[in-house]
């Protein structure tokens, strides 16, 4: 029982910070609110498409990110994170999953955080797109510790909290009401650790997409800023991440894009799967690798679907 407390407290702490992925969602420059007037991100900037000139986007500006955050301290990172911009379909599909995660690492399976601790953040990237049989084109990593600092800063999000929560325990005293809330970081953090959800691990990693996804829907007018270039080269080196200015440079237009279109482009991919009995490791469902597979790899559906 002490053992499972244990767990229910690691993973209350390490999913507390999940939502931090929306800094580098929002194409990896929230962190440089600390150097830049919060004002400075909502004033547009010249667009390179004019009224009259048609932009159609291309299968090269798609890009995916495995975004990898810790907590600070020399244990393995406790959240990662799919996120791929697609300008072709104008969507932004996100999936968290959890370090227990088991994934291909050569002829072994071992959980993302055993292939972190073996191989860093270029060994977990390789192992999750050989498992999930999808291209994974850059990742970043970065520190966790200003987390709630962070979300203030970027400012709070309307969300539709779909159930009431309450739990006080484990150093959390969470309360929130059921439906529409204007969300600090605080209540950001409680709905993300919230431990004791119907659903387990599963439903926990699904709605901290969900509310990242809202973040980012309600946050893209950053693509806008007049400051935007300088924002992004100051975060990236920032960050350890093997994104170049050409990944950012190429995809200008696609995010700009998005911002005009009247549709929420990020969008959560459900997360199912199961734990072993003693919760060290979690193996997706087929139906989640064959959905990652074909929403982010772009591979055709198994089975003919009626449409």
């Amino acid at each position: 029982m002490e053992e499972q407390n244990k767990t229910v407290r690691r993973r209350a702490f390490i999913m507390a910070f999940a939502v931090t992925f929306l800094l580098l969602a929002l194409i990896l420059m929230a962190l440089v609110l600390y150097l830049y007037p919060k004002d400075a991100f909502f004033k547009p900037r010249s667009s390179t498409i004019t009224p009259t000139s048609i932009y159609i986007p291309k299968e090269e500006e798609r890009l995916t990110l495995l975004l990898i955050g810790n907590d600070g301290t020399d244990a393995p990172p406790g959240s990662y994170m799919l996120l791929h911009f697609d300008p072709v379909s104008g969507k932004i599909p996100v999936v968290v999953l959890p370090p227990e995660t088991l994934v291909k690492n050569g002829n072994r399976e071992e959980t993302l955080a055993s292939v972190y601790r073996f191989g860093g953040s270029r060994l977990v990237k390789q192992a999750v797109a050989d498992t999930l049989m999808i291209p994974i084109d850059r990742y970043a990593r970065f520190d966790l510790a200003t987390f709630s600092k962070l979300v203030e800063l970027v400012g709070s999000v309307d969300y539709q909290v779909p159930q009431a929560l309450s739990y006080k325990g484990d150093g959390m005293d969470i309360q929130l009401n059921a439906g529409l809330q204007h969300l600090s970081g605080d209540d950001i953090a409680n709905i993300i650790r919230y431990p004791v959800y119907e659903g387990g691990e599963s439903e926990r990693c699904t709605k901290a997409a969900d509310l990242v996804c809202s973040i980012i829907n309600q946050r893209l007018n950053i693509a806008l800023s007049t400051q935007i270039d300088d924002i992004f080269k100051t975060v990236v080196n920032m960050v350890d991440t093997d994104v170049a200015y050409i990944d950012y440079e190429t995809r200008k237009d696609a995010a700009e894009m998005l911002t005009k279109l009247s549709i929420e482009p990020a969008t959560p991919i459900p997360m199912e799967g199961k734990y072993n009995l003693d919760e060290t490791a979690f193996t997706l469902s087929a139906g989640t690798m064959q959905t990652i597979s074909e929403i982010i790899g772009h591979t055709k559906p198994l089975v003919n679907q009626v449409h």
